[in-house]
């Protein structure tokens, strides 16, 4: 039986029963990693208890879902406002618009796995054969392809990345969650000097790729330093380092880069990403039996890349950024911890606090040991976002820690805009009747009657047949993507007001359209 039927029943239970359910007193941070958990822990949360998941938010961050939700809402913001997104396609819908790319342009594209994670199955194209070849070798033929960013900002002549922390909190229909971004971070390195891809290169993945799963299993990987002098050292070339340390090292080699600047772009970046988050998160949490303001509360990782010119680019969403703070160091041939132990290389169960390990983390034998650079950074994070929680808890409305930045998402026009939408999308049917010919007429008919004839029934019913597919996919096994189906309504939307309103922008257009079919 589906978690949410559960959940459903176990709040008709309590309603029935004549004393109201007994609830924690204690605030409590219910830390929970699965789905099926989260719909388990919200009956009994109290006001002040918070769970460390959003239903829905993994799919949300799937690379294809994000990209399809993406290409979705660009026209219905101000020019320019997502440009912070590569230019991406998605195998196979957009198989066509990829083939005629590379009859078009030349360039470098990176490939992606629609649900792979820590690097595994990513490569390098510059040709539409070099393409069809490794795609042929897969097994899944879903994927997301993307212009490369051949032109990175380098130090030291690496290219890196930074793992940049938005920590999400509550949210209702009527309001979104509260956004904030850490100050702190993580930059990860590759271990190879960079140069522009080529077909001498391309196979470099430690050069090109930036993940640290990857990286650390280079001879070339440089671990943090043992101290807090050592991690935040300016002259530091580790290959992990603190988001703080290498933006002051940018700034000694870069002198026209703006640190403020960075961050107010980073802010506008987590604002428009979460603008168009957030009403399918209300879907999703009315799906499983949720009503009032959710409980909720996410740590994102935002993968992110300067270029040479200080853009932004946001290479994808991490629904769970790791927050281990271990790191395995491989020992050398000939230390005197591995006399006795070669026969043992296989099949020995992980050990750690300093005893020779065997585990997957490396090829070689290592030990596991707590990564200075990871627990001062995460703890930064964690500790941070638990007292942005505690004030929330208590009510203060503008909660303040400083190493973090608030956003304000009330306000962003796409954040009305698709909250008025995910409205009309409920009260459609969702995603079970919204689409038929019978709802599209039924909700759309007040348009019909002041377009002055530009939208007829029978468009309706074309509109219809168009959109009843859809793309969007769920790997989350504890719900459904139907929530999702809230931007193939926003589709019809668009098809809808371009014809009622016809001179009107995308966005001006579905405001009209809204406008005319809300209630009273």
């Amino acid at each position: 039986m589906m978690p949410h039927v559960l959940y459903r029943r176990k709040r008709q239970q309590q309603q029935q029963q004549q004393q109201p359910p007994q609830r924690r007193r204690r605030a409590t941070i219910h830390c929970v990693t699965q789905t099926v958990d989260l719909i388990g822990r919200l009956p009994i949360l109290s006001p002040e208890c918070w769970v460390t998941r959003y239903v829905g938010l993994p799919d949300l961050c799937d690379k294809g879902n994000f990209a399809r939700l993406a290409r979705s809402c660009q026209d219905l913001c101000e020019p320019g406002e997502w440009d912070f997104i590569p230019d991406t396609w998605v195998l196979p819908e957009q198989a066509e618009a990829v083939r005629s790319l590379f009859g078009s342009k030349s360039g470098t594209f990176i490939v992606k796995p629609e649900d792979g994670s820590h690097g595994n199955g990513i490569f390098l194209v510059q040709g539409l054969r070099e393409l069809d070849i490794k795609m042929s070798t897969r097994r899944e033929k879903t994927a997301v392809v993307q212009r490369y960013i051949d032109k990175p900002l380098l130090l030291g002549g690496m290219k890196f990345d930074l793992r940049l922390y938005v920590c999400l909190a509550g949210g209702s229909s009527q309001r979104p969650p509260r956004v904030f971004v850490c100050r702190e971070g993580l930059a990860r390195f590759c271990t190879q000097a960079y140069e522009e891809p080529n077909s001498r290169n391309m196979h470099r993945s430690m050069a090109h790729l930036t993940n640290y799963s990857l990286n650390k299993r280079s001879e070339h990987f440089e671990h943090g330093g043992e101290t807090i002098e050592a991690v935040f050292d300016p002259q530091s070339s580790a290959s992990k380092r603190p988001l703080t340390a290498v933006l002051k090292q940018i700034e000694a080699e870069f002198p026209e880069f703006d640190r403020r600047g960075f961050y107010d772009r980073i802010a506008e970046l987590a604002r428009t990403t979460t603008a168009a988050l957030a009403p399918v998160l209300v879907s999703y949490f009315r799906g499983v039996g949720g009503d009032g303001p959710m409980p909720c509360m996410h740590l994102l990782g935002f993968d992110v890349m300067l270029d040479r010119n200080f853009k932004l680019h946001l290479l994808e969403l991490n629904n769970s950024p790791s927050l281990c703070v271990e790191e395995a160091l491989a020992l050398e041939i000939g230390d005197p911890r591995l006399e006795g132990r070669v026969a043992r290389l296989f099949g020995r169960s992980r050990e750690k606090d300093g005893k020779v390990c065997y585990c997957t983390d490396l090829e070689q034998p290592h030990l596991h040991r707590t990564a200075l650079v990871d627990f001062v950074v995460k703890a930064t994070v964690v500790g941070g976002a638990f007292r942005l929680l505690d004030q929330l808890a208590r009510g203060v409305e503008w909660p303040q820690v400083k190493e973090f930045i608030s956003v304000d998402v009330a306000n962003h026009r796409l954040y009305f805009l698709l909250q008025s939408a995910e409205r009309l999308f409920a009260r459609s049917g969702g995603a079970q009747k919204a689409f038929t010919s019978l709802a599209l007429r039924r909700t759309f008919e007040p348009l019909c009657q002041v377009s002055n004839a530009r939208l007829e029934k029978h468009d309706l019913d074309a509109i219809s047949v168009r959109c009843r597919g859809s793309s969007y996919v769920s790997q989350d096994r504890g719900v459904k993507p139907e929530p999702l189906r809230l931007f193939d309504f926003l589709d019809v939307l668009r098809r809808v007001g371009a014809r009622a309103f016809p001179g009107e922008s995308p966005a001006g257009a579905i405001e009209r359209a809204l406008a005319a079919v809300e209630p009273g």
